[in-house]
């Protein structure tokens, strides 16, 4: 877990927002311009349709390790996963170091500096490597924005149960916002309020599971008021 220091004096904390990074902070078309080439990489060409789903499901994680596997004569699946991440890792902050501030979901980060105005704790939750989420907030010069970074290890495999658990010590979650239902469902066990964002790469059922459901960031602002 990373925490950011914020550096403004603020009144008493509100509680914490929690946010899922990739398709719901990072533009989806980060990660899918990563994983093509990623996938460009190791000499595979992809259908975008599928990929677009796979995002949602990682079904391509299977494929990207089989790659590898046959490159490198690697069996061990941690150590198969911690490749993939390290390639997807490097185009990752390849791609935002082209776009910088346009890696971000429009307007995402106005939203975030709103909301730490109004004396608002910024949590990630992520599927994604914490070096990934912190690399790219680097890159794009916005290191102050998150207060804590709840993501993954090189060789992935902590749950999003696991890293609300481990948030909450920080705070009491008021709102969870994620673009995937397995980014939401978990999140009720903590008595938050889940917020379903239209614009990530949705996999089926989100908006069932969601107490709100927003089209873009600003709605939050209506929903917290």
């Amino acid at each position: 877990m990373t925490k950011y220091k914020w550096r403004r004096r603020v009144g008493k904390m509100k509680g914490i927002i929690v946010f899922d990074f990739s398709g719901t902070i990072l533009h989806k078309d980060v990660a899918k311009e990563a994983s093509n080439r990623r996938f460009s990489w190791l000499g595979k060409e992809v259908n975008q349709e599928w990929l677009e789903k796979a995002l949602a499901t990682n079904e391509h994680y299977d494929i990207n390790k089989e790659l590898i596997s046959k490159y490198t004569g690697i069996k061990d699946d941690k150590q198969l996963t911690t490749f993939m991440t390290d390639f997807f890792k490097y185009h990752v902050l390849g791609v935002v170091n082209e776009l910088k501030e346009k890696s971000f979901q429009p307007s995402i980060v106005e939203l975030i500096k709103e909301l730490k105005n109004r004396d608002y704790k910024i949590a990630v939750v992520s599927g994604i490597r914490n070096d990934i989420i912190t690399g790219v907030m680097k890159i794009t010069g916005n290191e102050d924005l998150i207060d804590f970074v709840f993501g993954q290890p090189p060789e992935l495999g902590i749950s999003n149960e696991q890293n609300l658990e481990n948030c909450k010590k920080e705070g009491e979650i008021k709102f969870v916002l994620g673009d995937k239902a397995s980014d939401l469902e978990v999140a009720k066990k903590f008595g938050a309020k889940v917020i379903f964002v239209k614009w990530g790469h949705a996999s089926g059922n989100e908006e069932e599971i969601a107490d709100y459901t927003i089209s873009e960031p600003k709605e939050l602002l209506e929903i917290i008021k």
